[in-house]
């Protein structure tokens, strides 16, 4: 029985280390800067939309391997993260109106 349930504990463990990464790189982020505003936080909560849809489009690739269309409903969940993203960071830095002084804005995710 437990056997049976390899593939959804690997799907499981994939989707939680792809959340561990946009959440180290959104504290990176987050931590350049100096407050939030109203704005900011709905472009958030537009990231976070497309976050909670990781665990459902990792197991459509799991479920359905090879199948071009689970792949790139994966793929496109993670493009539409990357992009609010940039997105948020972009609006953040614009005019230094979020981060802090002497904030690098050109690297907004420490990286």
């Amino acid at each position: 029985m437990l056997f049976g349930q390899v593939p959804a504990l690997f799907h499981y463990f994939l989707a939680f280390f792809i959340l561990a990464s946009f959440w180290i790189a959104h504290h990176a982020q987050v931590d350049r800067l100096r407050h939030i505003d109203r704005t900011f936080l709905w472009i958030n909560i537009a990231m976070l939309m497309f976050v909670a849809l990781v665990p459902f489009s990792v197991s459509l690739i799991g479920d359905y391997p090879g199948e071009t269309f689970a792949a790139v409903i994966f793929e496109a969940n993670l493009l539409a993260i990357g992009l609010i993203f940039a997105a948020q960071w972009r609006y953040a830095a614009h005019d230094n109106r979020l981060v802090r002084p002497g904030t690098d804005i050109g690297r907004g995710t420490g990286g």
